[in-house]
Formats: C-alpha cells, sequence, structure tokens
C-alpha cells in the first residue's frame, strides 16, 4: 500500500506538470498530449487500486468498528488537488517551498536531537542521587 500511495504521490506531481504544460501552449507537442493522457489513466488507475485494496481490508477487520465515509477517496483527491496546484507553480515558488520544508525539517531534527541530550543529562543526574 505504501508503494501506491507514493506512485499515486509522484504521479498526481507529474500529471499536475504535464497539464500544466498542456494548457499552457497553443500548439503543444503530440506526444506530451499522449504522456498527459497516459499520466491520467495512471493516476486514476492507481488511485483504483488504493481504493480496492482499503475495501478489501475494510471487509476483513471492520467487524465492531467506525467506518469513516469517502475514505480513501476523499484524502486522494485532496492529495491530486494539492499536488496539482503546487505542480502550478513557477520555479521560484518551487523552490521557496522546498527551501521552507527543508528548514522546518532541520529545525525539527536539530529540536529532537536537543531534546534527546537535555533528557540523557537528566536521567544521568537523576541517576547520580
Amino acid at each position: 500500500l505504501t508503494n501506491k500511495v507514493v506512485a499515486f504521490n509522484i504521479l498526481s506531481f507529474v500529471t499536475g506538470l504535464l497539464l500544466r504544460s498542456f494548457y499552457s501552449h497553443d500548439a503543444t507537442a503530440r506526444w506530451v498530449q499522449i504522456l498527459t493522457i497516459f499520466s491520467c489513466v495512471g493516476t486514476l488507475f492507481i488511485g483504483y487500486k488504493i481504493q480496492t485494496h482499503c475495501n478489501w481490508s475494510r471487509n476483513q477487520q471492520s467487524i465492531g468498528l467506525f467506518l469513516t465515509p469517502f475514505v480513501p477517496v476523499l484524502p486522494l483527491i485532496g492529495c491530486f488537488v494539492n499536488l496539482y496546484l503546487i505542480a502550478q507553480l513557477e520555479l521560484s515558488g518551487l523552490l521557496a517551498i522546498i527551501g521552507y520544508v527543508g528548514l522546518f525539517v532541520g529545525f525539527y531534527f536539530y529540536h529532537v536531537q536537543r531534546r534527546a541530550n537535555n533528557r540523557s543529562e537528566t536521567e544521568r543526574m537523576l541517576s547520580m542521587h
């Protein structure tokens, strides 16, 4: 399932890029049109495979559980729309997003490492008493 979700996200982004080039030029090359159609069909196919996998898992373990409606269809649509909108950004916007995400991920790992060091020092001081 994880591989299918990763493939869906990557294919959604590529589909967004292809749709951008498809709509931005008056005379789009024939191979771009064909690639765009295959990308759209591939995205729908992988989304269908994810949905059937989740429904199969639900039928196996659904006794006594609360089942949320429109799962996983609604989250897949949300992921596709978000990645489509990101693909519509210009290069400077994409680089800014990558920079911001990289900055916050680096800050997160720095914070986790710092807390781990503080925790080990606290445990060491408590063990001395």
